[in-house]
């Protein structure tokens, strides 16, 4: 589908609300580099081949308002209803120009068209006494982000990329857990278990299936550690990817 013929479009996720299938993804104008991202977009259909175009979700903080959350840019999240509001978690930046100070950020609605940011933004950061404050690959990038909600267990989860503490730098793949009760107090908490095959899960998603939850995520090939990618090398490639699991931890 083509929704702006003036924008980058990218990094979609989605939400079903009775028939309408409500897109969300990723924006930011051609005549600037495609990762200076400027907003998250929406579009809606009944059909998932005819859309249309709404009006921005969200759109990243202005340049006079630098120091707030997401007042570089804003990017991939996900879409959860809880108590009879929708809440949608992204990740934000305050720097383009420094280290990125990445966060899980919230938006809230009442009818899935009209958002509002949290005033009480960020709602969580990286903690560096359960996780690696700076990503694997690179020093000047916080790794905290792409936020997928969940519910369980009366609990509202999200995992974020992460990277663990410890370990061989190619096999800190994990994901930044934490979970609240009103959507206001966030608690940071010790990682999942996670096999110890990537250096970094990308997109985190959890879907629940006959009593067993499956993690799909995005991994690129050169980020399999090197034991990994040695047995199974003629596999591996960079695409979508799963774990299964009894609980989501």
């Amino acid at each position: 589908m083509s929704l702006h013929a003036s924008k980058h479009v990218g990094d979609t996720w989605y939400y079903v609300k009775e028939d309408i299938v409500h897109c969300f993804y990723l924006m930011t104008p051609t005549s600037e580099n495609p990762l200076s991202l400027d907003g998250i977009g929406h579009a809606v259909s009944t059909d998932l081949a005819r859309w249309d175009t709404l009006d921005p979700a969200l759109l990243h903080d202005a340049i006079e308002k630098w120091g707030e959350p997401d007042a570089a840019h804003l990017a991939i999240g996900s879409v959860l209803q809880h108590e009879d509001r929708y809440w949608l978690a992204y990740t934000s930046n305050t720097s383009i120009t420094r280290k990125n100070e990445a966060a899980v950020c919230l938006a809230v609605s009442d009818d899935l068209v009209n958002w509002e940011k949290a005033t009480y933004n960020p709602v969580t950061r990286v903690d560096p006494v359960y996780y690696e404050r700076w990503s694997v690959e690179s020093e000047q990038s916080v790794h905290w982000c792409t936020p997928f909600l969940f519910s369980y267990d009366g609990w509202v989860y999200h995992y974020v990329c992460a990277s663990r503490r410890n370990g061989p730098l190619d096999q800190r793949d994990t994901l930044g857990l934490a979970r609240t009760k009103d959507m206001i107090n966030w608690e940071v908490l010790p990682p999942p278990i996670l096999e110890p095959i990537l250096q970094s899960v990308d997109v985190p998603q959890l879907y629940a299936e006959n009593g067993r939850f499956y993690l799909v995520f995005f991994a690129h090939q050169h980020n399999f550690a090197r034991d990994f990618a040695a047995q199974h090398r003629s596999e591996l490639t960079s695409t979508m990817y799963s774990m299964v699991s009894p609980t989501p931890f």
